[in-house]
């Protein structure tokens, strides 16, 4: 819980020797014009004003460089109806997200502010929906799209831009001063460049938390000077950013949460493994029918499965082919030999996908499959495609009666 709370995250942080802005919190209520300006002048242009909770970058104000600046800052955090606002020194460098799980940095991204580049032909509205089209093809920014507001209005005047302005080819447009996904911003994945002592002071950031182990460490970095400031920390950080660029590759971030907190159970580095996955589907709709208030799930067998086949049966008529009776034969039977896999339909032809620990015990649940569906095996091959742990009977072959 410390991390919602900002200006205590900056106290932890800068007592225990870590690189923080000059930062001061005030009640915007409270506080008069007179102990405002103290502030101001005690800290020095320019500055930064955002609330001392909150998150998504809502109501984060920064690069304030005159006093005009800073009172239509604290009139629109009113009208937000926030209380205790923080005020702090600005630094120029990108805009880092360090994602820490434990004491190891498991992914780095840059983010940029909204922005369009010119091509000489498309204003810079039509720039704007061309690069929304291009967001909503990638899972984490779709939920970021580019729009407009009073935030854009007064970034393109500062650049003598319109929103019906066509820029030159290659001209670099900037939308917004914040830099965050959620309001359109662009992620770069800079995991393997990142600096040993950024990575190191992101570690200790959350090393010296009380009760947080996860967390979103943000840094604002001078590659010139190397100097930097750790500006935030979010103990619930959007893991889509490091998984999800705009340009890179991006970090395997459920994959590091498995294998802290179940670290028994990591993954193994052949390719049988990195197909292997896990549907919590059923475990799901059970939960939630109350039906059960928890469920044990297997652990995966050391074997891993190495004979995978998957068997064809053509001829097969439309409707129903498995009675509820003979489907609970066909999964006892998997399960009492420990298999996974699952009896699907396509097209007139039912496939049956298993594997084992051998061949043996794969062919008995072959012969159970062929005995119920009355059809021939045509076709064999190895299964080399992903496999769901657990064995699973795809529901339009199930009835109540035989189709003969």
């Amino acid at each position: 819980m410390r991390l919602r709370r900002k200006w205590v995250t900056n106290e932890i942080l800068e007592s225990n020797g870590l690189r923080v802005p000059r930062s001061v919190m005030f009640n915007i209520f409270e506080a008069s014009e007179d102990e405002i300006r103290g502030y101001v002048e005690r800290i020095g242009y320019p500055l930064v004003v955002k609330p001392n909770t909150g998150s998504v970058g809502r109501g984060v104000f920064i690069d304030l460089r005159t006093w005009r600046e800073v009172q239509d800052s604290l009139r629109l955090l009113e009208k937000m109806e926030v209380n205790d606002v923080i005020m702090q020194s600005h630094h120029d460098g990108a805009d880092l997200r360090v994602l820490v799980i434990g004491n190891q940095v498991i992914g780095a991204a840059r983010r940029l502010p909204a922005n369009v580049t010119g091509d000489g032909v498309h204003t810079i509205g039509e720039l704007i929906q061309a690069k929304n089209r291009m967001r909503r093809r990638n899972p984490f920014l779709s939920k970021g799209a580019i729009k407009m507001d009073h935030e854009i209005e007064r970034c393109l005047r500062e650049q003598r831009f319109k929103v019906d302005s066509i820029p030159a080819s290659e001209e670099h447009v900037y939308l917004r001063k914040v830099a965050n996904a959620s309001a359109g911003g662009d992620v770069v994945d800079v995991t393997e460049e990142l600096p040993e002592d950024i990575k190191s002071a992101a570690v200790k950031a959350v090393s010296v938390m009380p009760n947080i182990v996860i967390a979103g460490v943000d840094i604002l970095h001078d590659a010139p000077s190397g100097n930097y400031v750790i500006i935030e920390m979010n103990r619930r950080p959007h893991i889509g950013l490091n998984m999800y660029p705009t340009s890179g590759i991006g970090a395997d971030v459920p994959r590091a949460f498995v294998d802290f907190f179940f670290p028994a159970s990591r993954r193994r580095e052949g390719g049988a493994d990195s197909i292997l996955r896990f549907d919590p589907s059923p475990i799901r709709r059970l939960l939630l029918s109350r039906a059960s208030d928890a469920v044990s799930v297997s652990p995966l067998p050391d074997h891993r499965f190495p004979f995978r086949r998957l068997y064809a049966f053509e001829g097969a008529k439309d409707g129903a082919l498995v009675t509820p009776a003979q489907e609970t034969e066909v999964l006892a039977a998997a399960a009492s030999r420990k298999l996974s896999g699952r009896l699907r339909r396509r097209s007139d032809r039912i496939e049956l996908i298993v594997a084992g620990l051998r061949e043996s015990s794969v062919q008995k649940l072959v012969g159970v499959v062929t005995a119920i569906l009355g059809l021939g095996v045509t076709n064999t091959r190895t299964w080399r495609g992903v496999l769901t742990q657990g064995f699973f009977v795809e529901q339009s072959l199930v009835g109540t009666s035989r189709v003969k």
